[in-house]
Formats: structure tokens, C-alpha cells, sequence
């Protein structure tokens, strides 16, 4: 197991073969954030609480989807869809 665990992790990130950085897709860039920085349970824009599953979400700022957690908020599903529209502006 040690040795599965130890070869696991020197997979990770840049020293995979299939790394793509910041030219990775949609998915890819939501499960890194969330992998990295875990699930959040408060929205930074209502400040709803004791959020889970599918009712908060990690949304991307800039929409250029890029690997720096500056440019990631956490947002209830409600403030996301709304955040996604123009709708509404998230001031940082």
C-alpha cells in the first residue's frame, strides 16, 4: 500500500504525463479546486451557511478558468447561476 501511495503521489500535478496546466477543461479545473482547497460550505457572496453538495459551488472569477485560487469564489447555486448571467457582480 505505501508503495502504491508513494507512486500516486509523484503523479501529481506537473509530473503527470497527461498534466495540461492551464489549458485543462471545464471539469478538470473545478475537481483541481476542489481536490486542493476542499468543498466550501458558505456562499462570500450571500453568506449563506451550512451549505453542501450541489447547493455551493467553486466559481471561477475571471472566467479564464486558471489555476491560481485568487481567481476561484465560493458561491451558493442561487449567487453562481446569477454570477454566470451578469446578473450580478461579485465585488472582490
Amino acid at each position: 500500500q505505501y508503495v502504491i501511495d508513494a507512486i500516486r503521489k509523484s503523479k501529481i500535478g506537473e509530473k503527470n504525463p497527461q498534466w495540461k496546466g492551464d489549458k485543462a477543461g471545464y471539469m478538470a479545473m473545478h475537481n483541481w479546486v476542489r481536490r486542493w482547497y476542499g468543498t466550501p460550505d458558505t456562499c462570500e457572496n450571500c453568506m449563506k451557511t451550512n451549505l453542501s453538495g450541489s447547493q455551493i459551488h467553486w466559481a471561477n472569477i475571471s472566467k479564464q478558468y486558471l489555476r491560481n485560487i485568487e481567481d476561484w469564489i465560493r458561491l451558493c447555486q442561487s449567487c453562481h447561476q446569477k454570477w454566470d448571467r451578469g446578473i450580478i457582480e461579485i465585488l472582490i
